[in-house]
């Protein structure tokens, strides 16, 4: 029975003796001088911990929350996203720090004391909420209007009642982060950036203004980027993020990027594949070495899983050495590529336009490239029933050369003859089906 491919990725097992045990990019000493600021630190104060689309933010944070545990420090952990169904995220920060208050009575009148801070801190949310709404219809309007009117009844009558309401809660707040004694209360917020534009934007404002607090510390993981454009959508395109921004974050840092060709790896075992074969290797030596992000990185990845697991179906495994290839060549030389597979570009061009970039200059005469090469010159020779010039140039080189270097284990000669062995009447079928798969699962 044909194995099944992951879409994703299992989480990360996390142990709580040695949370960085499972640590396959090399965070464990970010994670420790961080942890070693944070003990420093008295509070109030905001770190945000910048990394884009698929860089392993999450799984950061899961290990980095335990090993601070395991370091003393007492963690709320709070996953932005899962609470982004309610009206406003003051409701979920107070709920989440109760649990840091290990007295049950006391963490009970603590959300107690919230309530009332909840209730003051109301219209605020409703404006933030409304706020740049374009186009809006009358009905609509009248609706908010009238919201806005109800809460604007009594208006200076309330604000005092509001403002001690407030002022009792942040007494209650700064009453629990104080009993944390030598360390500080260490709240970690992960997935803001996946958030409905209000909301975050509103656990921001709450957490500077109302969270504020001696002996506490926020941890924010966020994808700047994406909150940048959450920002821009809120508030109009004539927005500064990079100013912004500074007035909610204190100290702002970049998660270290991961080796390259690990990250490869990681991902592909995710996804239930092999990193250790020759299609591993190839995808790791091109995509670690090109400029691609990790969001291309890692969607290309899925792609090749998804194809794969489309194609187990063939009879001929011939299939699995030229996926790797087609993936990357319709990465990297899209146009130059479908001309090659419509007999209109040899294949020494094709690699020609490949190898002429920069970045994968130094790749070629590897055991990645040479499988490239090799598995490119079997399709051409194969759609053209001629010799291919790669492999007439690889066999000139092969035959000044002695005899042993004919058989290494990364030479063109090697694969093509591994390969080249293989030929069957299905390969113009399979390279149809392949390059046709790979189309269906590529969005540009």
């Amino acid at each position: 029975m044909p194995s099944r491919i992951r879409i994703q990725p299992p989480l990360v097992e996390v142990p709580d003796e040695n949370p960085f045990e499972n640590d396959l990019l090399g965070r464990k000493e970010f994670a420790e001088t961080l942890a070693s600021t944070l003990r420093a630190i008295e509070g109030p104060g905001v770190f945000a911990i910048d990394g884009g689309w698929g860089t392993g933010k999450t799984t950061f944070v899961r290990m980095f929350s335990q090993h601070l545990r395991n370091e003393g420090f007492r963690v709320v952990d709070i996953n932005a996203w899962e609470t982004d169904y309610a009206d406003s995220p003051l409701a979920a920060l107070i709920s989440k720090v109760a649990e840091a208050e290990p007295d049950r009575a006391r963490g009970e009148k603590f959300k107690a004391i919230g309530v009332q801070a909840l209730k003051a801190a109301l219209p605020a949310a409703v404006k933030i909420a409304t706020y740049g709404m374009v186009d809006i219809d009358a009905a609509s309007e009248r609706v908010v209007g009238d919201a806005l009117a109800k809460f604007a009844e009594g208006g200076l009558a309330r604000f005092d009642e509001d403002a001690q309401s407030m002022a009792k809660f942040k007494e209650s707040l700064q009453d629990l982060a104080a009993r944390c004694e030598d360390k500080p209360l260490l709240v970690i917020v992960d997935e803001l950036d996946r958030c409905r534009p209000t909301y975050a934007v509103e656990m921001l404002e709450t957490i500077k203004h109302v969270f504020d607090a001696d002996n506490l510390l926020f941890v924010l993981a966020v994808n700047r980027r994406q909150l940048d454009q959450s920002a821009t959508t809120l508030y109009g395109a004539s927005l500064d993020p990079e100013t912004y921004f500074t007035r909610f974050f204190d100290v702002e840092l970049r998660l270290p990027e991961p080796d390259r060709k690990d990250l490869v790896r990681h991902i592909l075992r995710g996804h239930g594949l092999s990193d250790n074969d020759a299609p591993a290797d190839m995808l790791a030596d091109f995509l670690a070495a090109s400029p691609c992000g990790i969001r291309v990185i890692t969607q290309t990845l899925q792609r090749y899983a998804l194809v794969r697991a489309s194609l187990q179906h063939l009879e001929d495994g011939l299939w699995w050495w030229i996926l790797p290839t087609v993936v990357l060549l319709r990465l990297i030389e899209a146009d130059a590529f479908r001309a090659f597979v419509a007999g209109q570009l040899p294949d020494t061009r094709l690699l020609d336009d490949v190898f002429q970039r920069d970045w994968a200059r130094p790749l070629r005469g590897t055991g990645a490239a040479n499988l490239m090469e090799a598995a490119v010159a079997i399709v051409w020779s194969t759609a053209q029933n001629e010799q291919s010039e790669v492999i007439r140039s690889a066999e000139e080189a092969s035959a000044s050369q002695e005899a042993g270097a004919m058989a290494s284990g990364d030479s063109i000669m090697y694969w093509y003859g591994l390969l080249g062995g293989r030929q069957s009447r299905w390969m113009g079928r399979i390279l149809t089906e392949v390059v046709r798969r790979v189309e269906t699962f590529t969005v540009a």
